[in-house]
């Protein structure tokens, strides 16, 4: 709030989505009306900071190029505006609420109490085994959208993208449960390929978004 800064933008934004990618990875022990809602308000908040931050892309890239003083100067001024705007939303009673209801369904939640016999059994699943599915289900996703990448069209390479970000944080979320030097040494593999995948098509998704 004080300082406007860029990168708390950022990183406030990288903590809803992997909030959010965690939440992905137990869909369905929270399917009811309640996890729902929560997840709603998740990806409205996150929603909320999408205008700031890619205005702060813009201004980086328009920093770096030569010659582009009159265009910076009307993307900062435009980053004013939203920073304005998002500051409102901060203070909205919605915004405060959804915060509380988010933690209070983390610690309380009905997904931790509801009776259904089919849940339950879901629920008492060893978490390494849900973590093994997962992770392999994310894998082939990422391989499946991947195929023919260079043919794809900006909105369909966006997609892999998203792929890739949500096998990356279910690794980061799941993988110190896989202890030895094998396993730790695949995980590295995979979070340093996974982040240079990232951050290449993330460059491309910046690029498409600013023409």
């Amino acid at each position: 709030r004080e300082h406007r800064d860029a990168d708390a933008v950022h990183q406030f934004r990288v903590g809803l989505r992997r909030l959010r990618a965690a939440a992905s990875l137990f869909g369905d022990l929270i399917s009811d009306a309640e996890s729902r809602k929560v997840r709603d308000e998740l990806r409205w908040m996150n929603h909320s900071l999408g205008p700031i931050r890619d205005l702060d892309v813009l201004i980086a890239r328009l920093r770096a190029a030569p010659d582009h003083e009159q265009s910076l100067a009307a993307a900062q001024r435009r980053r004013d505006e939203a920073c304005g705007q998002l500051l409102a939303r901060l203070d909205e009673p919605r915004f405060r609420r959804a915060t509380l209801l988010a933690a209070a369904w983390i610690e309380a939640g009905r997904w931790l109490t509801l009776g259904d016999p089919a849940l339950c059994e879901r629920r008492d699943e060893p978490v390494e085994s849900r973590a093994a599915r997962e992770l392999r289900k994310r894998r082939k996703r990422v391989l499946k959208r991947a195929r023919r990448l260079e043919d794809l069209d900006p909105e369909a390479r966006h997609q892999v993208r998203i792929e890739i970000k949500k096998l990356r944080y279910g690794v980061e979320f799941f993988g110190r449960l896989f202890s030895g030097a094998k396993a730790k040494s695949r995980r590295k593999r995979i979070l340093a390929a996974t982040e240079q995948l990232q951050e290449i098509l993330g460059e491309l998704n910046d690029l498409a978004i600013g023409g």
